[in-house]
């Protein structure tokens, strides 16, 4: 309930939710595409959004994140947004809910996340180079997961979102 009251009469995550349920109906491969996002935003300096962030030389322009989609996704529930309560709900937040309800609107478990991240002011391309590469070994992959706290389930998981990237 971090938004509860600061929107108005509008709920943040019920805007959230029904842009998600939207995009699905003609688009379900967004659900990858946002656990991706998800995935090489926390990945790198926490969940801040700082992969959004566009520019010369920011993580958006990596080769690692050259596979991630979604970004006009996230731009478009963002205006949504901004036009019910201008000012107040973060880039990194809407990602973090939008991924949580592209998964449980695909048949994926439900999960509580806890709102109130700020998003991120800088964004370099060389911090990119902490996500793994898609071709990098499984040893290698498994320990760069473990640095993070990942076991190798989840790191399989994650890893899977960047083949099924277009």
């Amino acid at each position: 309930n971090y938004y509860a009251g600061k929107c108005g009469n509008a709920s943040v995550e019920a805007v959230i939710q029904s842009a998600v349920q939207a995009r699905l109906v003609w688009d379900k491969r967004m659900v990858a595409g946002l656990l991706h996002m998800l995935f090489h935003d926390c990945f790198v300096q926490g969940c801040d959004a700082s992969l959004l962030l566009d520019g010369p030389n920011t993580e958006k322009t990596a080769p690692q994140n050259s596979g991630i989609f979604g970004y006009d996704f996230i731009d478009d529930i963002k205006s949504d947004l901004e036009a019910a309560c201008p000012g107040v709900v973060s880039c990194a937040d809407i990602i973090i809910a939008a991924t949580r309800d592209a998964i449980a609107l695909c048949g994926g478990p439900s999960y509580a996340v806890t709102l109130g991240r700020r998003d991120g002011m800088s964004s370099v391309s060389w911090m990119a180079g902490d996500l793994p590469s898609p071709h990098v070994d499984i040893p290698t992959a498994i320990g760069m997961f473990a640095k993070k706290g990942f076991n190798s389930f989840e790191m399989a998981t994650l890893m899977g979102t960047q083949q099924t990237s277009p």
